[in-house]
């Protein structure tokens, strides 16, 4: 599926997907979560766009590598990058603010 002729058209439909499961995460989650203010200068669907690319890539990642890691797995290395990216950027924000 994510080799081949239709690996192009899945992505396609697999990022639609992606961007409006990861719309209505920002929604709730990024923009009304505290340390919000870190992202409020960075365009909403630039924020979107990474969120998008980077699962879908690690996705693709993922099947490449035999699927070998647990998908949950997968996910726990997604979550723990964009985390720590958070961190930075609020880190960033508070001595940008002072």
């Amino acid at each position: 599926m994510l080799s081949g002729e239709s690996s192009d058209l899945f992505m396609r439909y697999f990022k639609a997907y992606l961007e409006q499961l990861f719309t209505d995460y920002a929604a709730c989650e990024i923009y009304a979560a505290p340390g919000a203010a870190a992202f409020v200068s960075i365009p909403e669907d630039f924020v979107i766009n990474h969120y998008v690319s980077g699962f879908a890539e690690a996705v693709k990642w993922w099947a490449g590598s035999a699927m070998k890691a647990a998908p949950e797995k997968v996910v726990e290395y997604y979550m723990a990058l964009n985390q720590s990216l958070r961190r930075e950027a609020e880190k960033s924000h508070q001595f940008s603010s002072t």
